[in-house]
Order: C-alpha cells, then sequence, then structure tokens
C-alpha cells in the first residue's frame, strides 16, 4: 500500500510542473477582524450599496468540501470564473440598491500539495450582513477590487491586501479609510 502511495505521490509531483491538476488543495480561513495590522479597504462599520444586480454564491471550501461560506459574485464574475463550474451554487439572486454591513474581515489561505506555482495565497477579504427581499445572510464575503495591480503586501504578514471593489460597491457611510480611494 505505501508503495501505491508513494508512486502516486511521485507521479503527482513530476506532472504538477506541467500543469497538471495538484493531488490536494486546501483552503482556510483566520478572522483577524481584531488585529490591526489588517485594518486595510473595509472596515468594520461601514456600509455599502450594490451598484448593480449580484449574486449570492456558495462555495464549498476545506480539503472534502465540508465548508460552505457566502461571497457575493457579479454575472461577470461567474461567466469567467472556473470555480462557478466546480461545485458553486447560486443561493439568491441580489438586486442593486441592497445594503451591505460589514462585520469583519479575514483571510484566506490557499495550498496545494504538490506545490504549483500561484496556488499559495494569502488574500485579506471582509465580511459582511447583507438583507433583501430574497433573505438574510451573515458572514458574507464582499468582491474585492478585481485590479490585482492595486493590490499590496500586508507588511511582516504575507497577506496580500486588495482595495473593495467600487464598481460593484458605493460607500454609503462617511469613511476615511482607503475604501473611499479610486
Amino acid at each position: 500500500m505505501h508503495r501505491l502511495v508513494d508512486g502516486f505521490l511521485i507521479a503527482m509531483l513530476c506532472l504538477a510542473p506541467m500543469g497538471c491538476i495538484p493531488g490536494y488543495i486546501d483552503t482556510r480561513f483566520k478572522d483577524v477582524t481584531t488585529d490591526p495590522r489588517f485594518a486595510f479597504g473595509y472596515h468594520v462599520g461601514e456600509s455599502y450599496r450594490l451598484r448593480r444586480d449580484t449574486r449570492l454564491i456558495a462555495m464549498k471550501y476545506g480539503p472534502f468540501g465540508n465548508t460552505e461560506r457566502f461571497e457575493l459574485w457579479s454575472p461577470q464574475d461567474i461567466a469567467n470564473d472556473w470555480r462557478h463550474q466546480s461545485g458553486a451554487r447560486t443561493v439568491a439572486e441580489v438586486p442593486a440598491g441592497t445594503l451591505i454591513h460589514v462585520d469583519g474581515r479575514d483571510y484566506s489561505h490557499m495550498f496545494a500539495i504538490p506545490p504549483v506555482l500561484g496556488m499559495d495565497l494569502d488574500v485579506l477579504y471582509a465580511y459582511g450582513t447583507i438583507k433583501c427581499s430574497a433573505g438574510s445572510w451573515s458572514h458574507v464575503q464582499l468582491p474585492n477590487d478585481q485590479d490585482v495591480t492595486k493590490w499590496s503586501w500586508i507588511p511582516g504578514a504575507s497577506v496580500l491586501r486588495p482595495l473593495p471593489d467600487l464598481d460593484s460597491l458605493e460607500p454609503v457611510t462617511p469613511t476615511t479609510s482607503s475604501a473611499t480611494v479610486h
């Protein structure tokens, strides 16, 4: 049995550089709402209004897809993202004008075995509460700005800090944060 497992791992190590799918992918999340190093982008207590219709998507994470998280996706995100084809499901249509209240921040740590270039990555996200005619959800991941050239590293944390997606969201509470910068 060990030879079979070892042979599989060796094959995966050899095939991974050729673009093959890794044998194990996992994403874990850590809440950093109270850590001042991560006070960037969205801030707890802010509110945003959706500029366009959006979908609430349930994504499965964890080594066996046993953890489900809610994320806001625009129709363009769904059309362009392979994850929607691999187990993500639409929970609700969220209409333009819906308010979102920022409740906290966490970051994701994604890694693969064998390692795949670009797969081992930590990204900061905000989460919040949505209430609309379709229902109410908490701990919903808010969208980040898709222009990764605006993203930066959090000093000493090796975590990418993107800006809020101001193409999709309009700030409705006053803020002095970078969230209002275009």
